[in-house]
């Protein structure tokens, strides 16, 4: 499983074959969009044949903060960010972020955590449909993660770990 600038899978069916899932390119209608993903999605129109990767790839994940954050400084929670990364996100959930005020800070620590968890998820939810088709309904498995986004935010890792205890028991 590719978590990093953009996602794929794969697995080994029970032929012993690698099969490519192409999981960046899943783009179902039924993953539930909030009004900040279609604001997000419209400003990155390419993205939207590759709905998942871009919900939970760190090429765009930074971008869909930025349309959070500025939802909350046009409501006046906090004052303008000069600009939001990935590092920033994942640097704001250790408080390790120390070129923001405080509000700032806090804002973008929550939303950086809610945006990272429900990456989680979505990933979580691939990973047992996969389990599923393998019919790998209790037991141990193995599953080999790389990645930017799994590598570099532990906050991400946690979540997932969580996120697929809560799904495959």
């Amino acid at each position: 499983c590719i978590l990093g600038t953009g996602h794929n899978m794969c697995f080994i069916n029970s032929n012993g074959e690698a099969i490519n899932t192409e999981s960046g390119g899943f783009n179902s209608p039924e993953i539930p969009l909030t009004e900040y993903d279609e604001e997000f999605l419209n400003e990155i129109p390419k993205e939207r044949s590759c709905l998942l990767e871009a919900l939970v790839g760190g090429k765009n994940i930074a971008k869909l903060a930025r349309v959070v954050i500025n939802s909350l400084v046009e409501k006046g929670c906090v004052k303008q960010f000069d600009q939001i990364t990935s590092e920033m996100m994942s640097a704001s959930i250790t408080d390790d972020l120390d070129t923001l005020d405080v509000w700032q800070n806090c804002a973008l620590r929550e939303v950086s955590k809610i945006i990272y968890c429900r990456a989680a998820h979505l990933i979580a939810c691939e990973l047992v449909a996969v389990f599923r088709y393998l019919g790998v309904t209790e037991g141990s498995y193995a599953v080999a993660f790389d990645g930017s986004v799994y590598e570099k935010v532990p906050y991400f890792r946690e979540c997932l770990t969580k996120e697929l205890g809560k799904l495959s028991g």
